[in-house]
């Protein structure tokens, strides 16, 4: 975030000349932050949560294919 700050300083100040006050450019800061955040998280989980029900599967085989046949009925995300 501080980078896309730093990057469109310029911008803040021509929003700043055409009367837009310091409490408005800091809150459309937040706002994208918190947008960014939040689409990143959910993101994140959905992503992961794939993620490891295939490694689950995964080694599942292995297990099976090597050792003794165990079977997974799913997957509990606490």
């Amino acid at each position: 975030m501080t980078f896309s700050v730093v990057q469109r300083r310029s911008l803040f100040g021509t929003l700043r000349c055409l009367g837009v006050t310091r409490l408005e450019v800091f809150s459309l800061v937040v706002v994208e932050a918190l947008l960014v955040g939040v689409v990143g998280s959910f993101l994140g989980l959905v992503i992961g949560v794939l993620l490891g029900q295939g490694a689950v599967r995964l080694v599942t085989r292995t297990i099976n294919d090597l050792f003794f046949v165990v079977t997974v009925q799913g997957i509990q995300i606490q």
